[in-house]
């Protein structure tokens, strides 16, 4: 009885205690600052005067210069400031006038815009006429992280919108009618092979007579014109990284090749990736794959018994049907051959009702917009790899990969795939 007694006064406690709970009032000041992420989801179109009641309580918005006036190829009366906001990069244009002078590129800065007008102007999205007395610089020398990396000028138009005004990186690109010495600010043009577009530097940007390298990795501070249509400002010589490109060698691998997948990257929940970047230094997409050590793994490269395993590292393609790697790169000297080792992962794959497994290996010759098949799907039936030797390629001009997971099983629940020692040669 004493046991009852003492449980209905708990009860009664909770009851009291929570009554109370439910009229407590919440104490304390709502976030300051607005991520640049939210900021720009206000505009609809239409010009819109920032206020508490759209800015969730904030006045403020943070975060870190990524124009260069000190460069001169910087947008004219403007500062450039890119945010984040978990791993969403965004970023905003402030009319600033000619004070857009006093502030440098890694600037970390708190902007009140309370009040301001938040438009498109010249095609970018801007808030207008901000005073120097709005401005807060809190840190310098900051270093801006890029927002997205593209390998093709196709994916980056597709995508303007969502970049714009931040860093982005543009691979592996070619400089339209090159010539001996010539200059950054010579009208110059930049192509993947299949597109072209303008870079367009001033005459009086620090490195306007520079020589340009024919081959090159671009990191830009990507605007767009009225049209929708982006506009690549180049802020900082170091922003260009020059490449060689490899010999022509017909017939040899191409470097980087093999490809065997010997760094452990992503996890049975991390699945996707738009830029991975094992050892070989090849770039890849995955889309449900991921690169594991596993001692069940009998037919990654080296294995040749249960007392010689070789590395035991490779990749596994563990989502469903439609799943695929990419080599988000160009290889430029065509292809003649390509082997590769395809498999059941583990044996517990080639187990009763895992199996058949289908793999289609595709190529692009436009960075990856169209895709042709080449010959049929490989079918896995047996715990061996595949396929039997080389895959002969008769492909001419630049060129690259795509390899997909296109039957897993009777349901789509079959075994998972494995992928190593990826061989490609040139022509």
């Amino acid at each position: 009885m004493k046991n009852i007694k003492q449980f209905i006064q708990i009860c009664c406690l909770a009851i009291v205690a929570t009554a109370c709970e439910l009229d407590m009032p919440i104490t304390g000041d709502p976030n300051p600052n607005l991520s640049i992420y939210d900021l720009r989801k206000i505009y609809n179109e239409t010009p819109v005067v920032l206020a508490k009641s759209n800015m969730k309580a904030a006045v403020s918005i943070t975060g870190v210069v990524i124009s260069d006036v000190e460069s001169g190829n910087a947008p004219s009366g403007k500062i450039v400031l890119q945010g984040y906001k978990g791993n969403m990069v965004s970023g905003i244009a402030l009319d600033v006038g000619s004070e857009a002078s006093q502030y440098r590129y890694g600037d970390s800065l708190v902007v009140k815009v309370e009040g301001l007008t938040l438009t498109r102007k010249d095609g970018v999205l801007t808030v207008e006429n901000v005073p120097a007395a709005s401005i807060e610089r809190v840190a310098s020398g900051k270093s801006p992280l890029i927002s997205a990396t593209f390998s093709s000028i196709s994916a980056l138009e597709a995508e303007v919108d969502k970049y714009e005004s931040t860093l982005i990186a543009l691979n592996s690109m070619f400089v339209v009618d090159p010539e001996v010495g010539k200059k950054f600010a010579h009208n110059l043009k930049i192509t993947d092979w299949v597109s072209e577009i303008e870079v367009p530097v001033n005459a009086g940007a620090v490195f306007a007579n520079q020589e340009v390298s024919n081959l090159a990795n671009y990191t830009f501070l990507l605007q767009r014109n009225a049209q929708g249509s982006p506009v690549l400002l180049l802020q900082r010589l170091e922003h260009v990284e020059e490449m060689e490109m490899e010999p022509y060698r017909p017939g040899e691998l191409y470097e980087g090749f093999p490809e065997d997948f010997s760094d452990k990257i992503g996890g049975s929940s991390n699945l996707n990736h738009d830029i991975v970047l094992p050892t070989s230094g090849l770039p890849w997409i995955f889309r449900g794959a991921y690169i594991l050590n596993s001692g069940n793994f009998t037919h990654t490269n080296g294995y040749v018994n249960s007392t010689n395993k070789g590395d035991q590292t490779g990749l596994m393609m563990t989502g469903p049907e439609g799943s695929y790697i990419e080599l988000n790169k160009n290889l430029y000297y065509g292809a003649s051959k390509m082997e590769l080792y395809l498999y059941p992962a583990t044996a517990t794959d080639a187990g009763a009702g895992k199996l058949p497994l289908q793999v289609s290996i595709s190529y692009s010759k436009d960075s990856g917009v169209t895709w042709h098949q080449i010959g049929d799907l490989i079918t896995i039936t047996e715990n061996k790899r595949y396929p039997d030797g080389p895959i002969p390629l008769d492909i001419d001009g630049i060129v690259r990969f795509r390899i997909t997971l296109v039957k897993k099983g009777a349901n789509n629940d079959g075994g998972r795939l494995g992928i190593d020692y990826i061989r490609i040669y040139q022509k």
